[in-house]
């Protein structure tokens, strides 16, 4: 200890046989307080940068679940948005085999009206799921005749129902006739 007292003395140009005992003491005592000071100094630092980061972070998780909360809330919503507009396009019923008669007779209703002869309309089973909408599978056919075709095509698009045609075939051999695979949905009405 007495060195550091010599080094800061000397570096300030005072001689140590100038200066007393008791002015050393003192010189050391405020060296310790000065010391002890910046040790709380530097304490009291350390715990409010650590208390910053600990409220950092607690803010950063908030955020990211605020923001995870956004995006399933919007992606949940867009999903049942679009869930509706589907329901919209769908042949509704109390149930599902309702459903699925009912866009059956409206596919026979419009080829009838359309002027189809020989005209068979079959539906295909699909299994029941617990998906709100389902997926029905139509096969219409019956005769051929290219203006009969057309009409029953027009009044297909008609529909306020979604229809797609995922199939069509002739056969011109004999008796001409054609086979249209039609996909529709079909949903419980609430």
């Amino acid at each position: 200890m007495k060195s550091m007292i010599e080094r800061l003395t000397a570096r300030l140009g005072v001689g140590l046989h100038a200066v007393s005992l008791r002015e050393r003491a003192l010189v050391s005592i405020l060296f310790l307080i000065g010391v002890m000071y910046l040790t709380l100094l530097l304490f009291d630092w350390s715990q409010s940068a650590r208390n910053e980061a600990v409220e950092a972070r607690a803010t950063h998780a908030q955020v990211i679940r605020e923001r995870d909360a956004r995006v399933r809330g919007s992606i949940f919503g867009r999903v049942e948005e679009e869930l509706e507009q589907l329901r919209a396009d769908a042949f509704l019923g109390e149930t599902y085999a309702i459903a699925r008669l009912t866009a059956e007779s409206t596919i026979e209703t419009l080829a009838t009206a359309a002027g189809v002869q020989s005209l068979r309309v079959s539906g295909t089973l699909s299994p029941e799921t617990s998906s709100p909408l389902q997926v029905h599978l139509i096969a219409v056919q019956g005769r051929f005749d290219w203006d009969i075709y057309i009409a029953f095509l027009a009044k297909l698009s008609q529909l306020e129902q979604s229809v797609a045609i995922v199939g069509a075939g002739a056969e011109l051999s004999g008796a001409t006739s054609f086979q249209l695979s039609l996909r529709v949905l079909v949903a419980e009405s609430r």
